[in-house]
């Protein structure tokens, strides 16, 4: 946490003003940057709570500090301050009595000096932290967005491969395109409809989320009713869906969600298989062919052969030799084949590489 650094020492950090986090007043905020003043940077969550007015500065405001990431400057972990916060507030509290009320240590008496504050503190933890979804979850509460990572990023690859575009590029998508777009819901409500064939049934409202930015998407009530198990907050799918343009702001009319879990098989179209002369042994065809038998699906697979004097065959396979997509697929398939032996291609414009 830090306060009235110089321009230059801001260089390549992240700065955001103590005022826009959630939890955290006017009176919070100018007593923080007051004892900060006076007494330089805050050692640890102890030595905040003694010298900030906790008249001003609540232990729910300290909470909000913490899982923003205010005191990770310290060293300790953000559930290990949150497992003592209630201690360290209720220490600042007693202290900050005891002064008040004219109270002095021994040594004060006698004229000595304190020794070294943070010695006296209680031991933080230093084996306690949330899960990275816990802390993007709590940035997410008390900043509005995140800072650490975004719960998206673990799963950027197989979005970059099946979406065929981003909330950016949807913004100009044309009346009418059908899309498959990736990502997690971040707002979920229904609405009962008024007029219609559908009066009295419900209608869903969601918000979609990618690293891009976000859309606004709905599901007529029969597809809502057909996909509302699969649509939970911050559940990460695929939508599919037409563009409207009815309305200022584009939407999606949704026609199919599917779950993260399954869209390596419900939204590829075949598999590209790459095979070498040269890297290959003469029996590769036998035993890539006991391995699609060993997958049984309906997505059609091609071979792509390389020859030794570099002429690139590409060979469909028969229905017959159809494959199901799944993890245990494809590491099989590099087990067999070695990595970037495949690759997974999308229903969508945009195409995938090797998993």
């Amino acid at each position: 946490m830090r306060n009235g650094d110089d321009g230059k020492s801001a260089v390549g950090q992240i700065r955001f003003g103590l005022g826009a986090i959630k939890g955290l007043g006017e009176k919070a905020v100018r007593a923080i940057i007051e004892a900060r003043g006076e007494g330089g940077e805050f050692k640890n969550i102890f030595d905040f709570c003694d010298r900030v007015d906790l008249a001003a500065v609540s232990k729910n405001a300290v909470e909000a500090l913490i899982k923003c990431g205010a005191f990770d400057r310290t060293g300790a972990m953000r559930k290990a301050l949150m497992l003592v916060c209630e201690k360290a507030v209720d220490a600042g509290q007693r202290n900050q009595r005891d002064k008040q009320s004219g109270q002095m240590s021994l040594l004060d008496m006698m004229g000595g000096e304190e020794p070294p504050v943070q010695a006296a503190y209680p031991k933080i933890p230093d084996d306690e932290q949330w899960s990275e979804a816990e802390l993007l979850a709590f940035e997410k509460e008390v900043l509005g967005f995140y800072i650490t990572n975004h719960p998206l990023a673990q799963h950027a690859e197989i979005i970059r491969r099946f979406a065929t575009m981003d909330s950016q590029a949807f913004a100009q998508a044309p009346e009418g395109h059908e899309i498959v777009i990736g990502g997690m819901v971040t707002k979920l409500r229904t609405k009962l409809t008024r007029t219609g064939r559908s009066a009295g049934a419900k209608m869903g409202f969601l918000t979609l989320e990618d690293t891009a930015g976000s859309i606004p998407a709905t599901l007529f009530p029969s597809d809502l009713e057909k996909f509302h198990t699969l649509l939970e907050l911050d559940s990460i799918v695929f939508l599919r869906g037409t563009v409207e343009r009815r309305r200022e702001e584009p939407s999606l009319r949704i026609t199919e969600v599917v779950p993260l879990d399954q869209a390596r098989d419900r939204l590829t179209s075949q598999v590209l298989i790459n095979l070498s002369s040269r890297r290959h042994a003469p029996d590769i065809m036998e035993r890539l062919d006991a391995l699609f038998r060993k997958h049984p699906g309906d997505k059609p697979v091609v071979l792509r052969i390389a020859t030794s004097d570099d002429f690139m065959a590409a060979v469909r396979c028969s229905a017959d030799r159809a494959v199901v997509v799944t993890d245990d697929f494809c590491a099989d398939v590099v087990d067999l084949l070695g990595p970037e032996s495949y690759e997974l291609c999308g229903t969508g414009a945009r195409t995938g590489r090797s998993a």
